[in-house]
């Protein structure tokens, strides 16, 4: 995974940062590798991968990416978007959403009310 993210993602941080831009790429390259479904199991197109494995992996990307944003985003999805639907969603939320948020072509976000 180290050289997975020091040899596919491109790091041009400092032109990205003055310009505010996502590199959508990056994120697919991600996505193609199979890091957003490590942990998912494999009925809905994950990996099945355990959680050590998953968090090791996350890791190795993590030295390898210096790209903190993206590292962010990745975690920001798997763990704040995905864990929940897979833990509370329906089988139909699962079957509609996991597959575009395995393959990259949905971005999810979190959102909370407070009363």
């Amino acid at each position: 995974m180290i050289q997975f993210a020091q040899i596919e993602l491109e790091m041009d941080l400092v032109e990205r940062d003055h310009t505010g831009t996502f590199l959508e790429a990056n994120w697919q390259k991600v996505a193609e590798k199979g890091v957003f479904g490590l942990y998912v199991p494999e009925l809905y197109g994950g990996g099945g991968h355990d959680m050590v494995t998953t968090v090791h992996a996350l890791e190795a990307l993590g030295y390898g990416c210096p790209d903190n944003g993206l590292t962010l985003a990745i975690n920001g999805q798997m763990w704040a978007v995905q864990e929940p639907i897979l833990q509370f969603g329906t089988e139909e939320q699962k079957q509609k959403y996991l597959p575009g948020l395995l393959n990259g072509s949905i971005k999810g976000a979190h959102g909370m009310t407070e009363p």
